[in-house]
């Protein structure tokens, strides 16, 4: 599913609510810092084991639980791994809510574009549920030239000490 405005342009997979396809258009340039799993798109299996977001990694997608499961939910909760239901859609503007509670809670997401806005603004809301969750959006990003990163402030950030694919052949960690 499409969104877009004047400069910039991103794609919502109610599949798995993932957000991809994001490009800004800069001095005539095309900027598209996301990144996908190599193997997204190619035809390539998935193990019978694997959780649904493996099939479509990349982009960036939100996890509650955040590197853990509730439940029998797959890992990063069920945000990642499971449909989203659109609630409201405009051109530049998309309200989606997930298909199942995380910690008996609905959860709603909103994705914003704006005219000449090189971001996307999101807003992940908890409606009811009890207890609590730790969350986060996982960004995949690809810079392979580098560049300089902005976010709103963060109380953390975490990047492995070691890969979680240590194998070079496989090609699928930045971190080798």
């Amino acid at each position: 599913m499409q969104l877009s405005a004047e400069g910039i342009q991103a794609e919502f997979d109610a599949r798995t609510g993932l957000l991809d396809g994001f490009v800004v258009t800069d001095e005539g340039r095309e900027v598209a810092p996301l990144h996908r799993a190599p193997w997204v798109g190619t035809g390539e299996e998935m193990p019978e084991d694997a959780a649904p977001l493996m099939a479509t990694l990349g982009g960036d997608f939100f996890c509650a639980p955040f590197a853990e499961s509730e439940g029998d939910s797959p890992l990063h909760g069920w945000p990642p791994n499971s449909t989203w239901s659109i609630v409201d859609r405009e051109d530049h503007r998309l309200l989606a809510e997930l298909d199942r509670p995380v910690s008996g809670a609905r959860l709603a997401k909103e994705l914003t574009l704006r005219d000449g806005h090189p971001f996307v603004y999101q807003c992940h809301t908890f409606h009811g549920g009890q207890g609590r969750v730790t969350v986060s959006n996982h960004a995949n990003v690809s810079v392979g030239n580098g560049a300089l990163i902005r976010t709103s402030p963060k109380l953390r950030w975490e990047t492995p000490k070691t890969p979680q694919e240590s194998d070079p052949a496989m090609g699928r960690s930045g971190l080798i």
